[in-house]
């Protein structure tokens, strides 16, 4: 049924006064009639089963809107009945926007503040509408703060693995370190051993001291090296735990909205953590669209707050910190052992190869002490002959023996001497030949204690380079023997 407004005479005979508030009567009237004729048009149609007359608190500065010709009005008929303010439609729960289309209202993230116009009744469904929309706001909430907490456990997890594969990378490096260690003190009790050489022709620096020196240097920079590697180690641990215990302290407090909630999201991230970890590190899921913008809204009334999110970003990027540092220790690992190997070998091969020019050198020694031990038997018989002669050359003592043949004053000699110039030369002859004779053994006697002194330096070398390669044969068994590090701290056992 439709209303139509009757119109009014042309001529008036009354005064204006009297007809102006006539006027003003029929057409409030009027207005009243067409605002409340949707409303009984659609509640005879069965179109209330809608939103009810919900309003949200007006803002204050809100003035009411004035007729030119009925003058002010009151506040409660500037709305039609059935329509909300700020554009809301309460039929279909929709706003509308500034150009004129509507959308979907969202769940507000506040509180909902219900307001109805002076003079109308509640609906009797006022009560299940309500409810309806509390229900729809707090399972929105409670979806999202269960994706965000899923999240946080998901980082939680990829936090500890990264711990766990850091850990490992200590691991390593304090076994490193350990064989650092190790290959210092057999370092240093090679370089002790071999101050016991016999002094001082076998102490005199050679090339197995300058590969003991180098590999000392080598050793003592990778030792320092994986020192600052594993502080690094240390500190992003400490940074990985506190990031796990943020992350773990932020699903707890928004999880103490889940408690009438469906786990199964929890159970989807426990069973996801509970696999083992692949040796590349993966990465963390990406959350869905509508997770992601509900993570963008950072506040402290949405459902991820600034500390979750700060929380998320600090793991996430310790999570790439700690995964860089595995890589970079591992690289230092693997290079230090690589160097220690190769400077134990180089120290090794050095002292080999001392070992066996010292063998070779006493093998010479032994020739040469042996030749000289002959020399030494053949100047000596050759000098005890000679004496012999000596005595032979100088004659008896007395001269009561000497035979009638060895005297100078023999008849045949007399005979001879008495012609002038038949002097023989045999007296000064003898004379010459013991004194020849005399100075040779002096000269042999020299020459055989040069002989005895040349044997006794020879046998003495020979003993130092004995000494000199069982020292050297000891140093390198033990290195050969510690080489797989399987071996306690002398201090430690």
């Amino acid at each position: 049924m439709s209303f139509k407004t009757v119109p009014l005479a042309t001529v008036t005979i009354g005064p204006e006064s009297w007809r102006d508030v006539t006027v003003n009567v029929i057409r409030l009237s009027d207005r009243l009639v067409k605002t409340l004729a949707p409303c009984r048009s659609g509640a005879r149609n069965g179109r209330s089963s809608g939103s009810p007359v919900i309003q949200l608190r007006e803002e204050p500065g809100n003035t009411a809107a004035r007729d030119p010709q009925l003058g002010p009005l009151n506040s409660d008929l500037n709305q039609p009945r059935g329509k909300c303010p700020n554009g809301f439609e309460a039929e279909n729960g929709t706003k509308k926007t500034a150009t004129g289309k509507y959308r979907p209202v969202s769940a507000p993230h506040h509180n909902l503040h219900v307001s109805l116009k002076a003079g109308d009744a509640p609906p009797s469904f006022l009560r299940v509408h309500l409810a309806e929309r509390s229900s729809h706001l707090t399972r929105s909430y409670t979806r999202a703060v269960r994706s965000l907490v899923t999240e946080l456990r998901l980082q939680a997890v990829h936090t500890n693995d990264d711990a766990k594969r850091l850990l490992r990378s200590r691991e390593a490096l304090e076994r490193s370190l350990a064989d650092l260690r190790k290959d210092l003190l057999i370092n240093k009790s090679s370089v002790d051993t071999r101050r016991l050489r016999p002094a001082p022709r076998e102490r005199v620096r050679d090339g197995a001291d300058y590969l003991l020196e180098a590999e000392r240097k080598l050793l003592f920079e990778l030792k320092s090296e994986l020192e600052i590697r594993l502080k690094m180690t240390r500190h992003q641990l400490e940074i990985l735990c506190s990031c796990r215990k943020r992350l773990l302290d932020c699903a707890a407090e928004r999880s103490r909205v889940l408690d009438l909630f469906p786990n199964s999201f929890a159970d989807w991230t426990r069973s996801h953590s509970c696999s083992p970890p692949s040796l590349t590190p993966s990465p963390s899921p990406s959350p869905s669209p509508s997770q992601s913008r509900e993570l963008l809204k950072a506040s402290p009334a949405t459902p991820c707050t600034p500390e979750c999110q700060e929380a998320l970003q600090a793991a996430r990027t310790a999570c790439l910190q700690s995964r860089a540092l595995c890589r970079e220790v591992k690289e230092a690992v693997d290079q230090a052992v690589s160097l220690g190997r190769a400077a134990h070998k180089a120290t090794n091969d050095g002292l080999t190869q001392k070992i066996a020019e010292t063998v070779n050198l006493t093998q010479h020694l032994q020739v040469s002490s042996g030749e000289s031990r002959v020399a030494i038997q053949r100047v000596q018989r050759w000098y005890d002959e000679n004496e012999h002669s000596e005595g032979r050359v100088l004659g008896p003592v007395s001269s009561a023996d000497l035979l009638t043949r060895e005297r100078l004053d023999r008849p045949q000699v007399q005979v001879y001497q008495r012609h002038a110039g038949t002097q023989l030369p045999e007296a000064t002859a003898i004379v010459q030949g013991y004194a020849a004779l005399r100075q040779s053994l002096l000269n042999t006697s020299q020459d055989l204690g040069l002989l005895h002194r040349t044997r006794l330096q020879l046998e003495e070398n020979m003993q130092g380079k004995r000494a000199a390669v069982s020292l050297d044969s000891a140093i390198a068994r033990l290195r050969r023997r510690n080489s797989d590090h399987r071996w306690t701290v002398p201090h430690l056992k």
